[in-house]
C-alpha cells in the first residue's frame, strides 16, 4: 500500500528526513504565499463549474486540486 510515504508511519532516520524536506519545499511557511493566487484561481474556476454540474463532483474537485499541485511543480 506504499505506506513508506506516509509520514506518521515512518521511524526517524534518513527516509523521514528526506520526506520532511520535500514537504517543507512544497508547502512550508516560505512557500505558502506562492500558492495563494493559484488556489484562488482554481477555487473560482471550480465554483463556476460546480454551479452547472450535475452528478458526482469528485472528479472535478480532484482535478482542481491536482492542477494546483502540477502548476506549482509539487513533488
Amino acid at each position: 500500500m506504499a505506506l513508506e510515504w506516509v509520514l506518521v508511519f515512518n521511524q526517524p532516520g534518513p527516509h523521514l528526513s528526506q520526506q520532511r524536506k520535500m514537504l517543507r519545499r512544497s508547502i512550508g511557511p516560505q512557500r505558502v504565499g506562492s500558492h495563494d493566487e493559484k488556489i484562488e484561481q482554481n477555487a473560482t474556476r471550480l465554483m463556476l463549474e460546480l454551479k452547472t454540474f450535475e452528478g458526482n463532483p469528485n472528479p472535478l474537485i480532484i482535478r482542481s486540486v491536482s492542477v494546483v499541485e502540477l502548476e506549482e511543480g509539487c513533488c
